[in-house]
């Protein structure tokens, strides 16, 4: 039997939702809108941290859970989910383009540029909105 903590996964999945849907409009904007507002591109990096850390975080839980192969990086978790079938090939590859983000993010944030930040969310924002449904959805079948 399986022990996943589903409580967890949902109480990230919630959060991350709502952070998301707090900087939606920002995808909106034109990117000169964008890069000049200081506070839209600090907010499009807090909520894209939490997103990153996010899916990073309920990856493990189910790699744990489900007793997946141990991954040896933030991008292996993407792959494992993959192979795992927890998510479709495309949508994996937007994901760890999004997450391979976490390293300017994390450590080299002041290097950070807010164009490629915008295309970035744009680019990305309606994949990582998916995930949940995907998470779900291999939870359902599982469990």
């Amino acid at each position: 039997m399986y022990n996943v903590n589903t409580k967890k996964i949902d109480e990230i999945l919630d959060y991350m939702k709502g952070v998301l849907e707090i900087v939606q409009p920002l995808t909106n904007l034109s990117l000169e809108d964008f890069v000049q507002d200081s506070i839209v591109v600090l907010a499009a990096e807090r909520a894209i941290h939490i997103a990153i850390e996010s899916i990073v975080d309920v990856g493990n839980h189910l790699i744990d859970g489900f007793i997946m192969r141990d991954p040896g990086s933030y991008l292996d978790i993407i792959e494992i989910l993959l192979d795992e079938r927890v998510l479709p090939e495309q949508d994996a590859e937007v994901l760890k383009e999004f997450i391979s983000y976490r390293k300017i993010l994390v450590h080299d944030y002041t290097k950070n540029d807010p164009e490629l930040l915008y295309k970035l969310m744009t680019r990305s924002f309606s994949t990582v909105l998916g995930f949940e449904q995907h998470v779900h959805a291999y939870l359902k079948k599982e469990l």
